[in-house]
């Protein structure tokens, strides 16, 4: 229960991540 709640929450925050850095390429397309 511990390890599958801590594995949601990696996932969900390198997901916000990576949403994040989509966001900032659309901003920034020369980077």
């Amino acid at each position: 229960m511990i390890s599958k709640l801590a594995n949601q929450s990696l996932i969900e925050s390198f997901n916000y991540y990576m949403f994040l850095l989509a966001e900032f390429k659309t901003l920034n397309p020369y980077f």
